[in-house]
């Protein structure tokens, strides 16, 4: 008598055959969508959802509506105040989505080029925060009591670096670094705002602004808003976030999401883990989900 695993394994080949006939059956299966193609994976890995969102320039919602709906008090008071002063605003947003922002999200007009980030914790990446600058001027001041300092950037591509680390309670904790990537040197001549590859922009100078780092600590369902003071033109976060040079004015706001990406689930088989890259029909997933906790018989 054949113990129940080799009834199991025989029952999967019979009902894969007979599905691979089906031409209907084209939907991917959910270990196609967490196949290793689209990204590492592991308990370390975490997904961040990125909506750059375009609204005219001065748009009501982004500089007033938006903020009594968001926290802002999580920062640290010297760190919010060294924020402000530099024309950053950022915020937290817990619980249902409010409706403008919701609506933002959703529409192709204001959030038109949606995109995810999947990285491990401890690692980096930058989020580009609009198109290249041709000329990018503002003041800055990363010391309380200092002077601000005038600062004059070529061909200027504002972004924010962003490191994820696991905290408790399965939130994700982010830390924001603004940097600017600017004109590089020799051997870098010619490079326009349309022409800027990836290798070039390794290779030019790069202005980090430690002191205005800041982090957020988020769960699945909240939102980091992050944004540029209206009221404080001449500032690093007005000329990250709000481009009257454009050629149709805009005010952009960062909205980020981050979820826990789920380890690939361990296979016994080759054969069974190229089995279920097909669709496995409702009666073999039935079969799964009752058989396994069961051991071999003796």
């Amino acid at each position: 008598m054949l113990c129940r695993p080799a009834l199991l394994v025989s029952l999967l080949i019979i009902l894969v055959a007979g599905c691979a006939a089906d031409p209907v059956a084209s939907s991917l299966s959910w270990y196609e969508r967490t196949s290793p193609l689209q990204g590492p994976t592991g308990s370390d890995v975490v997904q961040i959802d990125i909506a750059l969102l375009e609204q005219s320039l001065g748009d009501r919602y982004v500089n007033e509506d938006l903020w009594p709906l968001a926290d802002e008090q999580f920062v640290p008071l010297d760190r919010k105040r060294l924020l402000t002063e530099n024309g950053f605003r950022v915020g937290l947003v817990s619980g249902i989505t409010p409706d403008g922002l919701q609506a933002m999200l959703t529409s192709a007009r204001s959030n038109p080029n949606p995109r995810e980030k999947q990285m491990r914790a401890g690692n980096t990446s930058s989020i580009e925060l609009g198109p290249v600058v041709e000329h990018c001027r503002f003041a800055i001041n990363q010391e309380k009591g200092k002077t601000a300092t005038k600062v004059e950037l070529k061909q200027a591509l504002c972004t924010l670096e962003v490191s994820p680390s696991l905290a408790e309670d399965g939130r994700t904790r982010l830390r924001f670094v603004p940097r600017i990537v600017h004109e590089g040197g020799a051997g870098l001549q010619g490079i326009t705002a349309g022409s800027i590859n990836w290798l070039a922009r390794q290779q030019r100078p790069v202005e980090t602004f430690d002191l205005l780092t800041w982090d957020v600590s988020l769960a699945p369902n909240e939102y980091a808003v992050i944004g540029g003071r209206y009221d404080r033109p001449g500032t690093l976060g007005y000329s990250c976030f709000a481009r009257a040079e454009e050629v149709n004015p805009v005010q952009r706001l960062l909205a980020i999401r981050v979820t826990r990406v789920q380890p690939e689930p361990a296979f016994d088989s080759l054969e069974l883990k190229e089995a279920l890259q097909k669709t496995p029909p409702l009666a073999l997933q039935a079969v799964w989900t009752t058989s396994r906790g069961i051991e071999p018989s003796p």
